[in-house]
Parts: C-alpha cells; sequence; structure tokens
C-alpha cells in the first residue's frame, strides 16, 4: 500500500533515505567547509560536528563577512560575535538543524516528492549516492542530494526549477569519521565567558 509511480521509488524508499541521511548528521564526527551559493552570493563556513558520550558538540565558524563563530553543546547554541563582544544564547532550532532538506515536516515529504535515484558522483572527494527529489506540484522546487555512500551524511543539496540550479548548498571539502574534539568547542565557550 506504499505510494509508488511508474516513474519513481516508493515513498518508504524515500523515507529511509531520509531517515539514514538525518542520522547520519546527528551521530557522525565530521569536519569540513560548507558553502552555500545563490545567484550572487557565496558564504563559506568551517563545519566541525561531534558526538562525544551522550554530548552533541558543533562549531561554526564564519569564512567570509563578519567573522563570528556559533557553538552548540546538545540543546544549547551559542552565537559569538568577537568583534562586538556579544555572545546570543538560544535553544537549538530543530530546523534549522543540519541538514534541513527541504521545509516542512519530513513525514510529509513523500506526500510532495517524488524519489528518482540516479547514478552516484564524487562530491567533495567522496564517492555519493544522487537523488533527485522531484516536486509533484508546481508550488514547489525540485531537489538533487548527494549523500556519502558509505555513511549517508548529507554532502550537498542543489534547488533547482526546469533543471536550473538555483541554490546549491554543500562541502568544498570534508573529512568524515574525525576523531571528536571537544576543546574546539569548550575552549572557545571558556574564552566567551564574561
Amino acid at each position: 500500500s506504499d505510494l509508488s509511480t511508474a516513474s519513481g521509488e516508493s515513498a518508504g524508499d524515500l523515507r529511509g533515505w531520509l531517515a539514514r541521511i538525518h542520522d547520519a548528521a546527528a551521530r557522525s564526527n565530521y569536519v569540513g567547509t560548507f558553502v552555500n551559493s545563490t545567484g550572487t552570493s557565496v558564504v563559506s563556513s568551517r563545519v566541525g560536528h561531534y558526538v562525544e558520550g551522550r554530548n552533541t558538540l558543533e562549531r561554526v565558524d564564519a569564512l567570509d563577512g563578519e567573522p563570528r563563530s556559533m557553538l552548540r553543546v546538545n540543546d544549547e547554541v551559542r552565537t559569538l560575535w568577537p568583534r562586538y563582544r556579544v555572545a546570543v544564547v538560544e535553544p537549538v532550532d530543530p530546523r534549522a538543524s543540519f541538514p534541513a532538506l527541504v521545509s516542512g515536516s519530513e513525514k510529509q515529504i513523500p506526500d510532495f516528492y517524488e524519489l528518482h535515484v540516479q547514478p552516484s558522483e564524487r562530491i567533495a572527494g567522496h564517492d555519493a549516492d544522487r537523488l533527485l527529489l522531484k516536486a509533484r506540484d508546481d508550488s514547489r522546487f525540485d531537489h538533487v542530494i548527494w549523500a556519502d555512500h558509505a555513511t549517508g551524511l548529507l554532502l550537498r543539496v542543489d534547488v533547482q526549477v526546469a533543471g536550473r540550479t538555483l541554490e546549491s548548498s554543500g562541502f568544498s571539502d570534508v573529512n568524515i569519521g574525525v576523531k571528536p574534539d571537544a576543546s574546539a568547542v569548550y575552549a572557545e565557550l571558556h574564552r566567551a565567558d564574561g
């Protein structure tokens, strides 16, 4: 009784892929350079994500524009603006957690998108599975997703309309399976105290 079309994979397959990608983002240790490009702007960040025991630690340093660091320990995020000596403390926004594929509930994605598994490619130095999430109606854009073949970690997402890329987000390089580096987060937090 799974939604299946002659041209696409089943809704269950799509849910399986999304669960694998989601779990890899939450459970993997990785460090890399993440680049987001839209029509006129390109913004790069250095991302470190570590799972150590029960703790999830993340550090994102902006490489372009105003210097800032986002430090996450479990459900709390601190954004540091060193030039202004300002730290903003806030809870994690689950919608903003990496990788935020498409807006809306992931459970509903198969209602709005049809999955097409495409030939694999190499992205950021890794063999990657390539998936096309084709919008079922004109009110949404297509998404092309590349996930690391070995781990499922999301490597890149392109938002497209009629085969033309509007926005691309992904790693230009990433090292997956690194040793957790808690000091990269905690040392910066202590430095920011006061």
